[in-house]
């Protein structure tokens, strides 16, 4: 679902924005610190209910200001929905078609959005947290009963923690691992299986990024492969009590890249790690466009770091998915007129944001 128009209040360094995005690419050009990037931050709130940069909420309102406020208008075929977020010092308020939404679920299957940026090699070389947050995004969208079974699985995973924490009898915890392991297998299959969709259309982009060409993408449970959860559960249940935490289980789960059969980080420069990375989450919103889901994209002065051969192939990528996408750049000189062509430019300059007409 596309957003046709956005408006932004007291977010930052914009005191009022009101602007109607193409459903393609939209440039975002204007110098550092011009307002580009609250722009997306603007975007992001609406899909995740939360910025991609802070998750400090009061450093988003404009100093003097109450609260930000954040409006998307969205229509898909004859179906038309509007989003606010306005969030205070200490208070958030969320509407879907002027009610209370239900959840940041709600949102995420609302506006599916996704981030691509200069702190994308933290896919790569920071811990599993990041790669499994990544996986889960696709999952959520394409597994739908992958929401629920997490927020049962996270229920029963806090018991048996707590369970552990208090140096309850072994019995006590044990009576958790039944929920744990039926909600845990779940989240694992559905893991499993989105994976393998994934890796179809990360092998079709090795046309376009010679970096994806030998890349083999592995899932690890969160628990030695061929074990069987429960069983594994019980064979460490007192190691788990010394340690009052559960070690194993999806929570631990994480996804690693391979190029023959080599880690990819240690394979690749970091100039590739960018490419790769970006070219990752690409397949990604080609395989949910597969199923009828057309994520936004947002890339965040990604062309400034590629070489211009590199650039022109990503702008053509992101044409190429179908998907709404916002691109910010410190200049419009780094795109082709080509590139230029496929989308409208907007100009930002002091917190304001102005098309560019042809």
């Amino acid at each position: 679902m596309a957003i046709n128009r956005l408006e932004i209040q007291a977010l930052r360094n914009i005191e009022r924005v009101d602007i109607q995005p193409g459903a393609g690419i939209n440039f975002l050009i204007g110098a550092n610190g011009s307002g580009k990037t609250t722009v997306l931050e603007a975007l992001y709130c609406l899909g995740r209910g939360r910025s991609f940069r802070t998750t400090q909420s009061n450093q988003l309102i404009t100093h003097q200001s109450e609260c930000f406020t954040v409006v998307g208008r969205f229509t898909r075929g004859h179906i038309k929905t509007v989003i606010g977020i306005q969030r205070s010092r200490g208070r958030s308020v969320i509407k879907v078609d002027g009610a209370n939404a239900a959840s940041a679920a709600q949102l995420a299957s609302l506006f599916p959005i996704t981030v691509i940026g200069p702190g994308l090699k933290g896919l790569l070389d920071d811990g599993p947290e990041p790669r499994r947050k990544f996986l889960d995004w696709g999952v959520f969208h394409v597994e739908h009963n992958f929401g629920p079974a997490w927020n049962r699985y996270r229920r029963a995973l806090a018991q048996r923690n707590a369970a552990l924490r208090s140096r309850n009898r072994g019995s006590i915890v044990s009576g958790w691992d039944a929920e744990l392991v039926q909600y845990g297998n779940q989240l694992t299959q559905a893991r499993a299986r989105y994976l393998q969709q994934l890796d179809v259309y990360i092998k079709q982009l090795a046309a376009n990024f010679s970096e994806c060409a030998a890349l083999a993408p592995r899932f690890y449970s969160g628990w030695p492969e061929g074990s069987d959860y429960a069983d594994y559960l019980s064979d460490h249940l007192l190691s788990d009590l010394e340690r009052g935490f559960t070690q194993f289980g999806p929570h631990r789960a994480d996804l690693k890249f391979y190029i023959d059969g080599k880690d990819a980080k240690t394979v690749i420069s970091r100039g590739q790690q960018k490419t790769w990375v970006a070219a990752l989450t690409i397949a990604q919103c080609q395989q949910l466009h597969s199923v009828d889901i057309r994520p936004t994209l947002l890339v965040d002065d990604l062309p400034a770091e590629l070489d211009p051969h590199r650039r022109r192939q990503l702008i053509q990528t992101l044409h190429n998915t179908g998907c709404q996408v916002f691109i910010t750049a410190t200049e419009k000189s780094l795109f082709t007129p080509e590139d230029i062509s496929l989308g409208r430019v907007f100009h930002v300059e002091h917190g304001a944001v102005t098309l560019v007409e042809d």
